[in-house]
């Protein structure tokens, strides 16, 4: 962990430095647990597990593969939940009647045609955290977007 046990000032510092070397064409191999970390100084991804290589690319590709969880409020959520769940996205109402549809990167712009035939109220959008999306993917062994 190259940050690890340094206060945040040289934490700062460091990641300033891996970008300074990257920018100027320095390729830097850097192993790190800290998703933050991965996510502020990295190109390029490699997800191990079990000494197998099971995800490789950019952490560009990995932010827009990253689950949305659309939060959304309707004149008529009952309605709006069977044609959300009928166009192939799992939504469930919850009790203050918002509705919470999970989309991934690759479906948000049929997700966006769906909704657009609803009476929406309100719209808001929580982004999964790379360490959530890195667990999610790691679980499944890599099958999504795997070399």
């Amino acid at each position: 962990e190259p940050t690890s046990g340094l206060d945040p000032l040289m934490q700062s510092r460091f990641v300033a430095l891996i970008r300074q070397e990257r920018d100027r064409g320095k390729t830097i191999l850097m192993s790190s647990h800290s998703f933050e970390e991965v996510d502020k100084t990295c190109d390029q991804v490699l997800i191990i597990r079990e000494g197998r290589i099971i995800h490789e690319g950019s952490t560009e590709m990995l932010r827009r593969s990253r689950t949305r969880t659309y939060l959304l409020q309707t004149a008529r959520p009952d309605a709006a939940a069977s044609a959300l769940t009928e166009a192939g996205f799992p939504a469930r109402a919850t009790d203050n009647g918002t509705i919470e549809v999970p989309v991934s990167g690759d479906a948000v712009d049929r997700f966006i045609k769906t909704v657009a035939a609803l009476q929406v109220v309100d719209l808001n959008v929580k982004h999964q955290s790379l360490e959530e999306h890195f667990m999610r993917f790691y679980q499944q062994g890599g099958e999504e977007g795997s070399r």
